[in-house]
């Protein structure tokens, strides 16, 4: 697996579990102690490049609805510095993930590299 594919998964981990961090600075969530959660391709492409189910996962630690949580989540989070050009929230509470060009640019560069 290229490296900026293992970067991109591990910045979306990264940006979500500083969200709810923050969120739960604020108020906005509950205190709890995070838990792990998974980053996935969704099977339908039309719903991003990777999808998150850490909003259906906490919906439990922090006793709120699961679209409430991928709310509070979006609303304190920072793309700033990776590869993830928006996200919005589906269904009940999974959160969808649309990398940058900068990505694939890179995955073709890192290619081409590796020969």
């Amino acid at each position: 697996m290229s490296v900026i594919v293992t970067k991109a998964k591990n910045d979306i981990k990264n940006i979500f579990i500083d969200a709810a961090k923050k969120a739960m600075e604020n108020g906005q969530l509950c205190s709890a102690e995070l838990t792990d959660f998974t980053v996935e391709v969704p099977q339908n492409r039309s719903h991003g490049d990777y999808a998150i189910n850490a909003a259906m996962v906490w919906s439990r630690l922090f006793k709120t609805a699961p679209r409430g949580i991928a709310e509070a989540l979006i609303s304190n989070m920072s793309l700033d510095g990776s590869y993830i050009e928006k996200c919005e929230i589906a269904g009940p509470g999974f959160i969808n993930f649309f990398l940058s060009d900068s990505y694939y640019a890179d995955i073709v560069a890192d290619v081409i590299a590796k020969g």
